[in-house]
C-alpha cells in the first residue's frame, strides 16, 4: 500500500475547506440523494460525497455505506484529489496503491473505484463524488465524462448550500439587531422621557411666573429652554411610537366616530402651531355627518402630523384646507396645503422613517422626518391607507381614506 501524498496546495485546499463550511453537520440529505441517484445511473451498490480533511475523509452524502468517514491514509479519495480527471481503480488487488489496503483485503473488500474530484472556486480540489463496486469492471470515456458532470452538480449543491447557510445567517443577524435597536430606543426613550417631562413642568411652572418674576432676558432664555424640551419630548414619543408600531404593540381603541367633530378638534389643537408660520386653516365639511370606525386619539394624531406638515410647509399668509367627503365607500379625509410640493425624486421615500427632501443642516423646516412614517403606520392599522397627490409647485394634498364600517376579526388581525 502507497499512502497518497499531500497535494501541493494542501494549505489553501485546507482552508477553502472550512471557508465552505462544508464539515459543519455531517451528512446532509441532499447530498445523500445525490449519491443514490449516482449509485443508480452508474449500477453500483456504494457512492460517496467524500471530503478529505487533514487527516480523515469524511462521507457528506452517501448510498450504500454507514460510516461517517475513515482515516486519510487508506482512503481511495486522498489519491483521487491530486488530479482534476477522474481517477479509475479496475481492479485494487492488482493496483499498487492499494495492495494491502484493509477497505481491499478485508471488508468490506473493494474492487472497483472511481472518483471525479471536487473543484471548487480557486482551484481547489475538497474531496470526491465517487463509486465503488465489490467486482472488478471497465470504465470507459463517457462514463468518466458522466461522472465528472454529476461532480460539477455537487459542486454547484455546496455553492448553493453556502448561499443558504450565509442568508440564514444574515437574516438572524438582521432580527437580533433589529431586537436590540428596538430595545435600545424603547430604554433609552422611557430613561428620558421621565426627566424631561420633569424638566419641562419645572420650565413651565417658571415661564408662568411661579418662582417669581424673570429678567426679560431671563424669561426669554426659560422660554427658550421650554420649547427645546418640548420638542425633545415630542422626538421620544415618535421613537417610541415608531418602535411600538414595527413590534406590533400600538394599541388602539376603536369605535364609531363622527369625523366632523373629529377634525374641528384638531384644527383647533394645531391652530397656534399654524399661527407660528403664519398659516390659517380651512375647514370645508360635508352637508352630512361621516361616521368611521376609528381611534380617535391616534387618528388626532394622523391629522396632528399632516397638518403641521402642511402649515410648515406652507408660505406666510397661506391657506391649509382640510376636506371630508365621502369617497368609494370611505371616508376621505384631504390636507391641501399651498407649498412647493413634493420633488419627484423624493417621492419613494416619502413615507420612509427619517426621510426628509432636504436633509441637510441648513433645512430652513424642522422635524425630524418621523411623522408621515408614523402616520402611514397608524392609517394601515386602521385598514385605511396613506396617500399624496403633488405637482411641484401647486402645493400637495394628503388623503386618508378611513373604512365606514367596522372591520371583521380577519381585517383587525
Amino acid at each position: 500500500m502507497i499512502p497518497a501524498p499531500l497535494p501541493p496546495d494542501e494549505v489553501g485546499r485546507l482552508a477553502a475547506l472550512s471557508q465552505l463550511r462544508l464539515l459543519e453537520g455531517g451528512r446532509e440529505p441532499a447530498f445523500d440523494r445525490l449519491t443514490h441517484l449516482t449509485a443508480d445511473l452508474f449500477n453500483v451498490p456504494v457512492a460517496l460525497v467524500s471530503l478529505v480533511t487533514d487527516d480523515r475523509q469524511v462521507f457528506k452524502g452517501s448510498c450504500g455505506i454507514t460510516a461517517e468517514g475513515s482515516a486519510r491514509e487508506i482512503a481511495f479519495c486522498a489519491h483521487a484529489i491530486l488530479a482534476d480527471e477522474v481517477m479509475v481503480v479496475h481492479d485494487a488487488r492488482l493496483d499498487p496503491r492499494f495492495v494491502g489496503n484493509p477497505f481491499v483485503t478485508a471488508r468490506p473488500g473493494i474492487r472497483f473505484y472511481a472518483g471525479a474530484p471536487l473543484k471548487v472556486a480557486g482551484g481547489f480540489r475538497l474531496g470526491t463524488l465517487c463509486i465503488i463496486d465489490w467486482h472488478p469492471r471497465a470504465f470507459g470515456p463517457d462514463e468518466r465524462r458522466r461522472l465528472a458532470a454529476l461532480a460539477t452538480c455537487v459542486v454547484d449543491l455546496i455553492e448553493f448550500r453556502l448561499g443558504h447557510l450565509m442568508a440564514e445567517e444574515n437574516r438572524r443577524k438582521a432580527e437580533a439587531a433589529a431586537a436590540a435597536k428596538s430595545t435600545f430606543l424603547s430604554v433609552i426613550s422611557h430613561e428620558l422621557r421621565t426627566p424631561l417631562t420633569s424638566i419641562k413642568g419645572a420650565l413651565g411652572l417658571m415661564k408662568a411666573g411661579a418662582a417669581g418674576a424673570l429678567e426679560e432676558r431671563a424669561r426669554r432664555l426659560v422660554s427658550i429652554a421650554h420649547d427645546n424640551t418640548e420638542r425633545l419630548l415630542h422626538l421620544i414619543n415618535d421613537l417610541l411610537d415608531m418602535q411600538r408600531i414595527a413590534a406590533g404593540r400600538l394599541e388602539f381603541r376603536c369605535r364609531p366616530v363622527g369625523l366632523i367633530a373629529l377634525v374641528r378638534q384638531s384644527l383647533e389643537q394645531n391652530r397656534p402651531f399654524a399661527e407660528r408660520f403664519g398659516v390659517s386653516f380651512r375647514f370645508d365639511p360635508p352637508e352630512e355627518e361621516i361616521e368611521a370606525w376609528v381611534d380617535p386619539d391616534r387618528l388626532l394624531q394622523v391629522m396632528a402630523n399632516l397638518l403641521s406638515n402642511a402649515a410648515k410647509f406652507s408660505p406666510k399668509g397661506g391657506k391649509v384646507t382640510v376636506r371630508l367627503a365621502r369617497c368609494d365607500g370611505c371616508a376621505r379625509l384631504s390636507v391641501i396645503d399651498q407649498g412647493p410640493g413634493i420633488p419627484e425624486e423624493f417621492r419613494d421615500r416619502l413615507f420612509q422613517p427619517f426621510a426628509q427632501a432636504d436633509s441637510s443642516s441648513r433645512r430652513s423646516r424642522e422635524g425630524t422626518g418621523l411623522g408621515l412614517s408614523i402616520s402611514k403606520g397608524i392609517v394601515e392599522r386602521l385598514n385605511g391607507c396613506l396617500g399624496c397627490d403633488s405637482e411641484p409647485g401647486r402645493g400637495a394634498t394628503f388623503h386618508v381614506d378611513l373604512p365606514l364600517d367596522c372591520p371583521s376579526p380577519e381585517e383587525v388581525s
